[in-house]
């Protein structure tokens, strides 16, 4: 059946969804109702989700996974540019010291755009900039899961 009136980006979620194979994906985000979503969405999708509130949770859920048995680094992180304790552009330079493989989403608020060009000096895979639209984040992550 022909795809008669999807746009390129329909037809290219619905390649790379049908193409993905199942990952581990870190969501931190302070704010409960859009970190739940994003679990959803992902979860929807089939990935596992592992959801921090705070930067520290984060911290400490990458090190518990990639110390573990076996070690699993995750095949994403999302993150707010600013978290409370550890922000998430702490985070994501601390990764980086170790790890240039993971793939890194930072979530930039209103305001925060010299939030947003530290995290893309530090190698952030993406910024998205708010306001930014959930299924854009649901579309970039299923992106750089995709190999």
């Amino acid at each position: 059946m022909a795809n008669r009136g999807a746009t390129t980006n329909e037809v290219l979620f619905r390649e790379l969804r049908a193409r993905r194979e199942r990952g581990r994906v870190f969501v931190a985000v302070e704010d409960d109702d859009a970190r739940i979503l994003i679990a959803q969405m992902l979860k929807l999708e089939g990935y596992d989700v592992f959801e921090a509130r705070d930067g520290e949770a984060l911290v400490d859920g990458l090190i518990r996974s990639l110390t573990g048995t076996p070690p699993r680094a995750p095949d994403l992180v999302i993150t707010a540019a600013r978290l409370g304790g550890v922000s998430g552009i702490d985070v994501l330079r601390r990764l980086r010291r170790f790890d240039h493989l993971t793939p890194v989403i930072v979530l930039a608020g209103e305001g925060e755009a010299a939030l947003a060009s530290e995290a893309e000096a530090l190698g952030a895979n993406q910024v998205l900039r708010a306001p930014y639209d959930y299924a854009d984040l649901c579309y970039a992550a299923l992106e750089l899961l995709i190999p």
